[in-house]
């Protein structure tokens, strides 16, 4: 439905045609922990803190990472933020997450705020999908719910059952040639063998399909239960993949629009006719788009990023796995851009900020920031206008963490290294 040239998402697809698609959406942050915030609260980062913070170097691992205890840069939601499944609850909802992602997801974080139930365990969707049957069969059917759903099958290692209909790829998946692969790309060391980044991509492709599968059959149970007309569905991803553009693999590390560009389709309760809304939209209007289908929630009294002419989208210093690794120095920065219309202005605490004209330039290959100095100063200034006085724009992305965000246990490290990020 956003135009790929493969049909790797049919269900989607069929969902977006009786849905409102967003054409141009854009998450938060590239990565899990700050997104889900964003949606759960409908705040940005550089607001709601629960984002990486830079580390010295005496406070970095190693690249072999052994030690029982390591340091960590990532923070959590703080409890002071009020979040989505708080407010409904507090309104008289069921809440419920049933979840994959057992790395940023986990109680640590803070996003579990307000669920009544929070189901954690990784698995492939056809896993989540049960669980969420499980829950959905054992509700109080007297009261109103609300249910968050994350599947990681389109995170690595990808969900790539080789689909003979779809494509079958040269190689089967296998996630130590991913991390290869992914590593050499980050590295620009000319390793890159032929056909493997192609590889990759097909990898991930038959981990969308997998899941859009599995997402299908979501819709069906929900028809079959007479649930599916009368609710609101809202399908988001929290960030991208990159696949070598800017010499970039995997997600995180930087605001181009491979990792920030997300998909968005919302039914509407009811809703039966498909519509394309041009709009600029981000994760932190999920909020929004459920206050105006509840009355549990009244809009005026939610955080006031919509409606706006502009979006914005960060990145500070980049997770872990990204800062004990030669090409470490590349992502020792923070990130923040804004998008209003077709332009894209990147801010960046080292000096090197872009300006993109993404309708002319939607791979980000002409950066007009100096050949157009007064548009760039232009999109600068109202940056600077909508962080506020108390965000120095040149010094964003500071702050430090303390010593239980730091630390890591044997098991988070070990869980860490199964899903690559470490």
């Amino acid at each position: 439905c956003y135009g790929y040239h493969r049909n790797t998402s049919p269900a989607i697809d069929r969902f977006a045609d009786q849905a409102t698609l967003y054409r141009d959406a854009h998450t938060t942050a590239p990565w899990t922990l700050p997104s889900h915030a964003s949606m759960f609260t409908g705040l940005y980062p550089f607001q709601h803190g629960a984002r990486t913070y830079y580390l010295n170097d005496s406070e970095l691992p190693g690249a072999e990472v052994e030690a029982a205890v390591i340091n960590h840069n990532a923070k959590g939601l703080g409890d002071e933020f009020e979040t989505l499944a708080e407010r409904l609850g507090l309104s008289g909802y069921q809440t419920a997450a049933v979840m994959a992602n057992t790395i940023y997801l986990k109680k640590r974080y803070g996003l579990n705020q307000g669920f009544d139930t929070y189901d954690l365990k990784r698995g492939p969707a056809s896993a989540i999908n049960q669980r969420v049957f499980d829950w959905l069969e054992g509700r109080d059917r007297t009261r109103p719910f609300f249910l968050f759903i994350n599947y990681m099958d389109t995170h690595a290692p990808y969900n790539a059952r080789p689909r003979p209909d779809l494509l079958t790829p040269t190689t089967p998946h296998s996630a130590k040639l991913e991390r290869r692969i992914g590593e050499s790309i980050l590295r620009n060391d000319g390793e890159l063998r032929p056909g493997e980044l192609q590889l990759l991509i097909d990898w991930y492709d038959l981990a969308i399909a997998s899941l859009d599968e599995e997402i299908g059959r979501l819709f069906e149970q929900l028809k079959q239960d007479d649930l599916f007309d009368d609710a609101l569905i809202i399908v988001v991803s929290d960030h991208g993949e990159y696949f070598g553009e800017k010499h970039l693999s995997g997600h995180s590390k930087d605001v181009y629009e491979g990792a920030m560009a997300v998909p968005l389709v919302v039914k509407e309760p009811r809703q039966a006719a498909g519509r394309i809304e041009e709009r600029p939209v981000s994760l932190v209007h999920v909020p929004t788009l459920v206050a105006a289908h509840t009355l549990a929630i009244d809009e005026s009294e939610l955080p006031r990023n919509w409606p706006e002419p502009f979006v914005l989208g960060e990145n500070h210093f980049s997770r872990l796995k990204d800062l004990i690794h030669p090409y470490a120095y590349r992502f020792r920065r923070s990130r923040i851009a804004l998008y209003r219309d077709n332009e894209k202005y990147i801010h960046s605490t080292d000096g090197a900020h872009e300006l993109y004209d993404l309708g002319a330039d939607a791979k980000e290959d002409s950066n007009l920031a100096t050949s157009q100095p007064q548009r760039a100063a232009s999109l600068r200034a109202i940056l600077a206008e909508s962080l506020g006085a108390e965000v120095e724009l040149d010094s964003i992305g500071g702050g430090s963490l303390n010593e239980h965000d730091k630390g890591l246990t044997p098991e988070e490290v070990k869980q860490l290294k199964e899903l690559g990020y470490l």
